[in-house]
């Protein structure tokens, strides 16, 4: 009588183990499917959206593209294939907009190529043409124009070499969404009464009339972008503004543990949407703050952690001024 309670008791125990142990099975080998791992991209991208983080980061971009273009390659014949790459490339060209590198631009056009050259009979290879057309005239970069970035930090620890340095034609700024590249300024400016016109201290706003326009400004956002390699902060403004930067030293006396570096705009007024302080808290900068520094002058702050190199320069269409400190 005992060994049947027994045997009776354990029975159904052990067929819930075994349905258990295949239901989980089972679910880990559907996960590891082309449509699985679609499925799971779609997931990592959603996530991603919804994050106010992960989508100023590249690396959580790129973890996303990752999952899309496993399916290629770990199920290059399945219909999902061409689907996964479809998608990687698409936000490869998301992610060149956001960012403003035009290398991520190269690398839709690669995946771009591949969906036509393996699976033209795809009805994702007309999307995949449809979509390359529509980005036709984002900027790709030009291999020519890349340059070996070395460290200049040390020229900030010697006056005289960082006057010699000073003396150098600086390269004149080019905006990283037009593919060209900009060499980086490690330069403290030390006069701020002489104004860095529009990104460097030889142009004017505007070459056919050199007095720069009149009436205040608007600056109605600051942005910024972090990536593994480095940090940008983008200060927007309604018009075009002469604007003169520093890089301060650490302070014992005010015991603030980073280096400040501002840029302050002439003839502009803070907009209402723009936050007093901006957290980045990333490898390279702390935070961003902006405020009415005088009456007809914005002064936008960066906190740094560490850094190698900085430079500053502007864009238009629309106006904005662009930091970036290199890691």
């Amino acid at each position: 009588m005992f060994f049947n309670r027994l045997f009776t008791f354990f029975i159904p125990v052990l067929v819930c183990l075994c349905l258990f142990a295949w239901t989980t099975t089972g679910t880990a080998v559907a996960a590891d499917t082309a449509k699985g791992r679609y499925l799971a991209a779609d997931t990592c991208l959603k996530k991603l959206k919804r994050s106010a983080v992960d989508i100023n980061k590249v690396s959580a971009w790129l973890t996303c593209i990752e999952k899309y273009k496993s399916i290629h390659k770990t199920f290059p014949g399945n219909s999902w294939a061409p689907a996964g790459l479809y998608k990687a490339s698409e936000l490869y060209f998301q992610l060149a907009k956001k960012s403003g590198n035009a290398n991520w631009n190269r690398q839709a056009d690669d995946i771009i190529a591949r969906i036509n050259l393996l699976y033209p009979q795809s009805a994702y290879s007309a999307r995949a043409k449809t979509l390359a057309a529509a980005n036709a005239s984002r900027p790709r970069p030009n291999k020519s124009d890349v340059k070996i970035i070395q460290s200049q930090k040390a020229l900030t620890r010697n006056d005289e070499a960082i006057a010699e340095y000073h003396s150098q034609k600086l390269a004149q700024a080019e905006a990283a969404d037009t593919g060209e590249y900009q060499q980086p300024s490690d330069i403290i400016e030390k006069n701020t009464q002489a104004p860095a016109y529009l990104g460097s201290a030889t142009t004017k706003p505007n070459d056919t009339d050199p007095s720069p326009p009149k009436g205040d400004t608007t600056v109605t956002d600051l942005r910024f972008w972090s990536s593994s390699e480095y940090t940008r902060v983008v200060v927007n403004a309604d018009s075009e503004r002469n604007y003169t930067y520093k890089l301060l030293k650490k302070d014992p006396a005010l015991n603030v543990p980073f280096q400040r570096l501002y840029v302050d705009i002439d003839q502009a007024r803070l907009g209402n949407n723009v936050p007093d302080h901006t957290p980045i808290n990333d490898d390279l900068l702390k935070q961003a703050r902006a405020g009415q520094f005088a009456p007809h002058t914005v002064r936008v702050v960066v906190d740094i952690k560490d850094f190698e190199n900085y430079k500053i320069f502007s864009l238009k269409d629309p106006f904005r001024i662009v930091m970036d400190l290199v890691g």
